[in-house]
C-alpha cells in the first residue's frame, strides 16, 4: 500500500497505529501530497492499542481509503496467531523472573 501511496483527492493525512510486530510503540502516520512519513511513535498505555488516521482532501474516494486500508489488516487467524505467541513470551518472562533467570 505504501509503495503506491496515491489516495486521489487526498491532501494531507496523519494519525497513529499499531502493527503486530511491536507491542511497546505506536507509528505515526503522517503524509503531504505523495510525500508519506511513517516512523516510530509514543509507547502504548495498558489496552489502548488502535488505529486512528484523518484523511483530509477534497473530491476523496473513501472507498479506495478504506480497501486499501482493510487490506494491510491481519486476519482472525493472523491476529489469534500473534495474540497467542504474545502470552508465551508473557508467561516465559514470568517463568523467568520467578526463578531469578531473566529479564523482559
Amino acid at each position: 500500500m505504501l509503495r503506491s501511496f496515491c489516495f486521489s483527492g487526498v491532501l494531507r493525512s496523519k494519525g497513529f497505529f499499531w502493527y503486530a510486530s511491536n507491542k511497546r510503540s505506536s507509528l505515526e502516520w503522517s503524509s503531504a501530497g505523495p510525500s508519506v512519513d511513517i516512523k516510530t511513535g509514543p509507547a502504548w498505555v495498558a489496552s489502548a492499542m488502535r488505529t486512528e488516521l484523518v484523511f483530509i482532501g477534497a473530491d476523496m474516494v473513501e472507498a479506495d481509503i478504506r480497501g486499501a486500508l482493510n487490506g494491510a489488516l491481519l486476519t482472525k487467524e493472523e491476529f489469534a496467531r500473534s495474540f497467542q505467541q504474545r502470552v508465551r513470551q508473557v508467561r516465559s518472562w514470568l517463568s523467568s523472573k520467578s526463578t531469578g533467570r531473566g529479564k523482559p
